[in-house]
Order: structure tokens, then C-alpha cells, then sequence
């Protein structure tokens, strides 16, 4: 990729996120106390997670393990983290409420996050990695991205089931 596409991405992928902010800064969060407690839980595993990964790596991080490569695990301890707070809160609806509106965003999600694992699968049949963070990188992020995607639709499941007992 070269380096004017790679500004067109950036700028595109910014005005997408700004677009987002100001679409969403019309509505007002609607948030009680219990979604609060939530979050606060929410924040305290995933903290809990990393410290806990972190301690496992540098528990690990001997002469006798060449393959350990620290900075590595330490962006997947962010990444495990980043994916249990993201979990605990979508199941627990500690940011946002069921999903009324019916839309292609899902899907595109789905594409991205299969991208991602394809990416690195690629990679890893192609020999075209130049490093190991080539790899595993986009197969840890499309990874976590699945497992947001089906925890998504598990709570989606949920929360008909329940208006369907209603």
C-alpha cells in the first residue's frame, strides 16, 4: 500500500469516526445506576485480565523461552483485556440498550473482523510475513472481533427471547 492511499484510508476512516461523534451527540445518553455499577465491573475485570496476563508473561519471560516475544504479549494482553470489558458490557447492556434499529453495520463488522483472521492466515501460507507481528497480530484482533460479533448476536438472541416471553 502506498503512501497516498494509506492518507486517503486515514482521512476516510477519520471523517467516518467524526461523523459518528457528531450524529451522536444530537441524543442523549440515557444511562441508570445499574449500567453505571456495570461498567465499573466491567472496567475492573478487564484491568484484572491484563494485570493477570502480564504477570503470567513476565512469570514466563526467561533465557528458555526464545519464542516469548514480550512486546507481543503484551499488545494481546491489551487486546484480551480490551475483548473481556467489551463482552461483560454488551451482555450486561452497560452501554448500550438492544439494538432497535435493523441495519448492515453487523455485517460489515463480521466482514471486517473475518479480514483481519484471513489476513494473518494469509500470511502464514503465503510466507509473505515480514515479521512475526504480521502473523499474529490480525489473527488475535479478527480473533477478539469474532468473539464481539458472536457475542452480538448471542445477546441479540437473549433480548428476543425475552421480549418474547413479554
Amino acid at each position: 500500500m502506498d503512501t497516498v492511499t494509506r492518507i486517503i484510508l486515514c482521512v476516510f476512516i477519520l471523517g467516518g469516526i467524526i461523523a459518528l461523534l457528531f450524529m451522536n451527540r444530537s441524543k442523549g445518553a440515557k444511562y441508570d445506576e445499574r449500567q453505571l455499577i456495570y461498567r465499573g465491573r466491567a472496567v475492573s475485570l478487564a484491568f484484572g485480565t491484563l494485570i493477570t496476563f502480564l504477570g503470567i508473561v513476565l512469570l514466563l519471560n526467561t533465557p528458555d523461552l526464545p519464542w516469548l516475544d514480550v512486546p507481543m504479549f503484551v499488545i494481546i494482553g491489551i487486546i484480551l483485556s480490551l475483548t473481556v470489558f467489551i463482552v461483560y458490557s454488551i451482555l450486561h447492556d452497560a452501554y448500550f440498550s438492544t439494538i432497535t434499529k435493523k441495519g448492515s453495520g453487523g455485517i460489515f463488522f463480521f466482514i471486517i473482523a473475518f479480514l483481519n483472521f484471513f489476513n494473518g492466515i494469509r500470511h502464514v501460507f503465503s510466507n509473505t510475513a515480514e515479521d512475526i507481528y504480521d502473523i499474529v497480530l490480525p489473527v488475535v484482533i479478527g480473533t477478539m472481533l469474532l468473539v464481539v460479533c458472536a457475542t452480538l448476536l448471542y445477546k441479540r438472541h437473549l433480548d428476543k427471547k425475552e421480549l418474547d416471553e413479554d
